[in-house]
């Protein structure tokens, strides 16, 4: 169980901070929960597109990136 402690911009994106059982603080992006409302995205696509085309633009980003070295 988690307690929810607070919602702000941490490390240049929207981030939840929450406090687990045992006291410990965690901060997870504000997409991992139910706190923000369903993407239209995924609602329209009824599970069809496990992915969305801004997040595998970006991914394709981030691999030619790695492959240039």
């Amino acid at each position: 169980m988690v307690r929810y402690v607070v919602t702000g911009k941490l490390w240049g994106e929207a981030r939840v901070t929450v406090e687990t059982a045992d006291g410990t603080l965690r901060s997870l992006p504000v997409g991992w929960t139910d706190l923000l409302p369903v993407d239209p995205v995924v609602t329209l696509g009824r599970g069809r597109a496990p992915f969305r085309l801004a997040d595998l633009l970006t991914l394709a980003d981030l691999v030619e990136g790695r492959t240039r070295r």
